[in-house]
């Protein structure tokens, strides 16, 4: 798997603005250039490709989980960065958190 995508939204459960759905690099910062150079004809955002994943959520400072999903496991916390730079510009909920060995760890924030 690649990028990653929210399964979960628990700020705006029942409302139209959920977000649900949201895909990796939507919103985030972190692909700024990666959009400038997006050629037409391709699909934006790209697809999540086949491959490890692992469940991942998004959190603030209060402990306040905004967002759940799932994302490719990157070991280079690309995806995670992503993911948080989301969080951070949508809600505020910029911690990200990976389910390893049973337990929610935190690789950005």
């Amino acid at each position: 798997m690649r990028g990653w995508v929210i399964t979960k939204d628990n700020i705006e459960p029942n409302d139209s603005r959920n977000r649900v759905g949201a895909r990796a690099r939507e919103k985030s910062t972190s692909n700024a250039l990666e959009r400038i150079l997006w050629r037409p004809g391709e699909k934006y955002p790209p697809d999540l490709a086949d491959g490890p994943a692992i469940a991942f959520r998004l959190r603030d400072e209060d402990n306040e989980v905004h967002y759940e999903g799932v994302m490719g496991d990157d070991p280079d916390c690309i995806n995670q960065s992503d993911a948080s730079d989301f969080g951070a510009a949508d809600t505020g909920g910029f911690i990200c958190e990976v389910w390893r060995n049973g337990k929610w760890v935190m690789e950005v924030g």
